[in-house]
């Protein structure tokens, strides 16, 4: 015989399984996250030179003494992901640039933070600081490049141009220049003093993720992802003039920061090496 089944059974049970939900609370251990560079800075401990490296773990920072093989320090940040590391010329200073686009300039000698800065709207890709650490140049995922005043602690402009985000900028020691690289696949040259870009290359064809300057800032080397290195030479030029066919801008002052160009890639650059 069927057994009446009481409604409230049915009510007791659940119409869909539960999973449990797992998140993460915490990590430890990290050595060094990928999401940004590692610098190698000579420190001094006890009045010697000791060959020091200085890593992104995460939101902190940790500064490793590498003949010891231990820690040195530890620049504890916020929540947010270090994407970028820059170490000043004299060694004294680091900047660092985070995922939600804040740039922080720490004191190696005191292991603290000195100036806090806002302007990008996303992650600093880049960071480079000038010969005189005065300034600080800082790329962002929002296509802007931002040069920082650092003894105000303030920004001086923001210089807008390229269409995708900055992968790399350099600051050229003679002449107030700037150098900057983006995935747009071009590298753009910036008068610091008038805030423009006075020249444009397009000479690449894929995404640009590093430029360098050797020789004495005589070559401009630019590296992007279709594996070839192009080099550019470095030449002063004081007036308009024709080189190869193509027009040379120049600027006033002691600028070195025009171009060799020409109709073709073989009249374009000194070198075209292949990988």
């Amino acid at each position: 015989p069927l057994l009446p089944v009481h409604n409230s059974i049915f009510a007791a049970m659940p119409i869909t399984k539960q999973y449990l939900r797992y998140a993460a609370t915490g990590c430890f251990g990290v050595l060094c996250s990928k999401k940004c560079n590692v610098l190698v800075t000579e420190g001094r401990e006890n009045r010697r030179h000791e060959l020091n490296a200085i890593a992104p773990a995460l939101e902190n920072v940790i500064i490793w003494n590498l003949r010891k093989e231990e820690k040195v320090c530890t620049l504890e940040g916020d929540k947010h992901e270090v994407t970028s590391l820059a170490l000043s010329s004299d060694e004294d200073m680091v900047a660092t640039g985070y995922s939600n686009g804040v740039v922080r300039i720490w004191s190696l000698v005191s292991a603290s933070c000195n100036t806090t800065l806002s302007g990008h709207k996303s992650a600093v890709t880049c960071l480079v600081f000038d010969h005189a650490v005065v300034r600080l140049v800082s790329g962002g995922r929002d296509n802007d490049v931002i040069v920082w005043d650092v003894v105000n602690e303030c920004g001086q402009c923001k210089l807008s141009g390229h269409k995708a985000p900055i992968t790399d900028c350099v600051v050229m020691t003679t002449g107030n220049v700037l150098i900057t690289s983006s995935k747009d696949t071009t590298v753009k040259l910036w008068d610091l003093d008038t805030h423009h870009c006075f020249q444009t290359l397009v000479e690449c064809h894929s995404e640009v993720w590093s430029i360098a300057l050797v020789a004495r800032e005589s070559r401009l080397v630019v590296g992007s992802s279709d594996r070839e290195l192009r080099v550019w030479a470095m030449e002063p030029i004081d007036t308009e003039q024709e080189v190869g066919g193509a027009i040379s801008r120049a600027i006033t002052g002691q600028k070195r920061a025009l171009l060799t160009v020409g109709h073709d890639d073989a009249m374009t650059h000194d070198a075209w090496l292949s990988g």
